[in-house]
């Protein structure tokens, strides 16, 4: 390990991953900024993962071996605090980044002393590393400086691998909130974005992986943990602008899980999902909408359930809800 302490600590959990892992360390490699430490938290791989980390013979690799605890937030923490560099980065293992990457983002960063944290545009690969189109409702908008209120909403889509904070900041929000398996890397934004403005790099470089074992939209404990981290915003706040976004995107939350739920047939789950949206937003009409079709749903003959599917396929295609 070197002597003296490096300016940038990368940290990248794994879990059973060897052979995306494999591309994102060479992505680190290629980096035309030298001066940093990859610190690899290994949970528990029981593939080859150990063996290629065995392998790797550069004194700026660090690996932890950590219980398998299946807990992002908690394998990052365990990175931080062993990270010795002043400036902390986030890589997941099944994703990459581009060459310049870490030059051009701390560039970016001295130029704008204000601004504690740091992200960049990214492109969407798949399993084999393929350019994929990202969707319209995905692109986001690259806001800087105060972001908590685009953040909340979604206007501004902050991915994992794009962010570069300082120590000093990460270390006063307390890093990731383990508690949060779903949505946690969010939840460190938003803290983030109350205590700094944030900058962005106006370029691509990372791309983030989309694969089967990365999907985790649909599934209704996710919902509940975007309910959950809207709560936390409204009970920390006193403004009564943050307090009423945050119920109203509790709201929305909970109308997207019922929909999953109904697709699902689970009606008396999507139903009481539909109440408590109504509980954050009374007046809520695509609540009132769906709580409709979730009461008429399981009386639909099949032939008309099927033409409803269909029409409503061809209006979501052309880009419009109902």
């Amino acid at each position: 390990m070197p002597d003296t302490a490096p300016s940038v600590s990368v940290v990248i959990p794994t879990y059973n991953c060897e052979s995306y892992l494999r591309q994102a360390m060479r992505s680190v490699f290629d980096q035309t900024y030298t001066d940093w430490e990859a610190i690899v938290i290994d949970d528990g791989s029981t593939d080859g993962t150990a063996l290629y980390l065995d392998s790797v013979a550069d004194d700026r690799v660090r690996v932890l071996r950590n219980v398998h605890c299946g807990n992002p937030a908690r394998l990052r923490n365990v990175g931080i605090a062993a990270a010795r560099g002043a400036q902390v980065a986030f890589l997941d293992s099944d994703d990459v980044w581009f060459p310049q990457k870490l030059e051009a983002q701390l560039e970016h960063l001295l130029a704008h002393p204000s601004c504690g944290w740091s992200y960049t545009y990214v492109s969407r690969i798949d399993e084999q590393g393929d350019h994929l189109a990202t969707p319209p409702d995905r692109q986001g908008t690259p806001y800087a400086g105060w972001i908590l209120e685009k953040l909340m909403t979604l206007d501004a889509i902050v991915t994992t691998p794009a962010v570069i904070v300082e120590r000093r900041l990460l270390d006063a929000v307390e890093g990731f909130d383990e508690s949060f398996v779903f949505c946690g890397e969010y939840d460190l934004w938003v803290r983030l974005s109350r205590e700094s403005e944030v900058t962005v790099v106006p370029a691509v470089l990372a791309a983030v992986r989309s694969h089967r074992g990365s999907h985790t939209a649909g599934r209704p404990e996710v919902y509940e943990y975007w309910v959950r981290l809207y709560e936390k915003i409204r009970v920390s706040s006193s403004e009564g602008r943050i307090k009423t976004l945050s119920k109203h995107q509790c709201a929305k939350v909970l109308v997207a899980q019922a929909a999953g739920y109904r697709g699902a047939g689970q009606y008396g789950a999507a139903r009481r999902a539909l109440f408590r949206s109504l509980h954050y937003r009374w007046a809520h009409g695509a609540a009132w909408i769906a709580l409709v079709k979730t009461w008429l749903r399981p009386f639909m003959p099949p032939i008309a359930l099927k033409m409803y599917r269909g029409l409503h396929g061809k209006v979501r295609g052309r880009g419009t809800h109902v």
